[in-house]
């Protein structure tokens, strides 16, 4: 049980071994003798990380051990923080903060080949980016989830053990300043070019002129990056929302001029690129400039951040993630396609509620005709494969004469009412916007699907009655033996 496993990870993190782990690491650390790689860090994390088995609250009991430690000799604190503030100001960190858990521009099966070479063969370290450090020390597909499992009050204790708002590790404070900057100048770059791709220009060709936001954002960017105010923040933040409201425009554009997966995919990856802008932003010039503490508000975003950044890296190479990604696109084009369709089976007046009965009604009469052309073919005793192409040729035929006359079968309606069900609630950012779309909706389908069912079963029952009636009457032929209709 969790009770178990949190006892036994306690028993095994309370004792002296791991006291004595930690202080020969640090030991070894102050001698001096640790190259500049992240070598002893993953040394120094794999003795934190939870052993098989163990619930992710065990990183949290072992940091517990570590924590005193640093408290009770501040030498190995400060060369830990040493040691981190030389592997930060050596490294490039923007690649890191602009493209990590971002859509790249390959495709399915270019990526699913990167991937795979991941898993197999990694690539080597390159010891100039962060980005292959980060790689190199949370090598576990699953270390993102123990580190969000650590209380923040531990991660604070651990931030200040180490000095990081000392002058000990200015240095890595601004390279890691520096370094947002650019990132921030990378993603706003790779915004304006994603706002002008043709794919979009063909949706909205006024994207190309000067007035884009996609292309207007870029030089906020850099005023935000020259002054780092509140202003151009917010001026900023303004063309993003605009941003963000082109992208809704072409989305249901492409409803009526059609949609590509490419669309979906170049859409999905503009807004995770608006995302991390803001991100970016809200790191280098933050709005809650009021707040009591604006240290220890910096240092939460930071920690948040960092978070997110290792879920992502330890992702990278998943296979499962890029076919749960590729998949949700895929659906969520056919949800934005099928979505035309379904609303032609959304009734919301009386004349198209009278109308769809009608149409409900005409399939009635063709569905009563096949079923009596089934109970011919059975008759003639056919073999088994030609009496299934023969029936499968009788359904296929009905239904393609039911389109192609736009008249409607009831139980072909909830694949195509769902899609509009999907795509009006996928539009809808509030909670309440959201269910009064689905109550709104679900009233409108439900009666619709109702008149639908009435005028499918009302005309096919009497149809079928009428034949049956009238060819016993007058013709004396019965559609079916006495033995098949017992």
């Amino acid at each position: 049980s969790r009770a178990s496993r949190r006892s036994k990870a306690m028993r095994g993190t309370r004792g002296t071994d791991l006291t004595d782990v930690f202080t020969q690491l640090l030991e070894g650390l102050r001698g001096g003798d640790v190259p500049d790689t992240g070598e002893w860090l993953s040394r120094l994390v794999d003795s934190i990380r939870p052993r098989r088995r163990e619930a992710a609250e065990a990183a949290a009991l072992r940091l517990r051990v570590l924590l005193p430690l640093l408290a009770a000799r501040p030498e190995l604190a400060a060369a830990l923080g040493a040691h981190l503030d030389s592997l930060l100001s050596s490294r490039m960190h923007r690649i890191l903060y602009a493209e990590s858990g971002v859509l790249s521009s390959q495709g399915f099966w270019a990526g699913l080949a990167r991937r795979l070479l991941g898993r197999l063969l990694p690539p080597a370290v390159d010891a100039e980016y962060l980005r292959d450090l980060v790689a190199e020390v949370f090598d576990r597909p699953r270390d993102y989830e123990w580190l969000r499992a650590i209380p923040r009050s531990d991660w604070d204790a651990l931030l200040q053990a180490i000095g990081v708002d000392g002058p000990s590790f200015a240095q890595a404070r601004q390279q890691c300043r520096r370094e947002l900057l650019e990132a921030m100048r990378l993603t706003s770059v790779r915004l304006a070019a994603l706002g002008t791709d043709p794919v979009l220009l063909q949706y909205l060709p006024a994207l190309a002129r000067h007035e884009s936001p996609f292309l207007a954002q870029g030089d906020e960017v850099r005023g935000l990056l020259a002054l780092r105010s509140a202003e151009a923040a917010a001026d900023g933040e303004v063309l993003l929302c605009q941003c963000e409201d082109y992208v809704e425009r072409i989305r249901r554009r492409s409803r009526e001029a059609g949609v590509s997966v490419n669309l979906v995919y170049l859409l999905a990856r503009i807004e995770q690129v608006i995302a991390r802008l803001r991100r970016l932003g809200d790191l280098v010039a933050p709005g809650d400039v009021a707040v009591p503490d604006p240290a220890a508000a910096a240092r939460a975003r930071a920690l948040d951040f960092f978070l997110l950044l290792v879920r992502q890296e330890n992702r990278r190479n998943s296979v499962r993630d890029l076919f749960r990604g590729t998949t949700e696109l895929v659906a969520r084009r056919v949800t934005e396609q099928a979505s035309r369709s379904g609303e032609h089976y959304i009734t919301t007046s009386r004349g198209e509620f009278v109308e769809m009965y009608r149409a409900a009604a005409g399939a009635g009469f063709i569905i009563a005709v096949m079923a009596l052309f089934k109970l011919r073919l059975a008759v003639l005793d056919l073999p088994l494969l030609w009496e299934g192409v023969a029936f499968s040729l009788n359904y296929g035929l009905g239904f393609v004469l039911i389109h192609v006359l736009h008249l409607t079968i009831a139980t072909k309606q909830p694949a195509m009412t769902a899609a509009t069900l999907a795509a009006s609630l996928d539009v809808r950012d509030s909670r309440e916007a959201r269910l009064n779309a689905l109550a709104e909706l679900a009233a409108e389908v439900s009666r619709t699907q109702w008149v639908s069912i009435a005028g499918n079963v009302t005309i096919t029952l009497l149809t079928a009655f009428a034949i049956a009636l009238t060819a016993v009457q007058f013709v004396g032929w019965n559609a079916a033996s006495a033995d098949k209709a017992a």
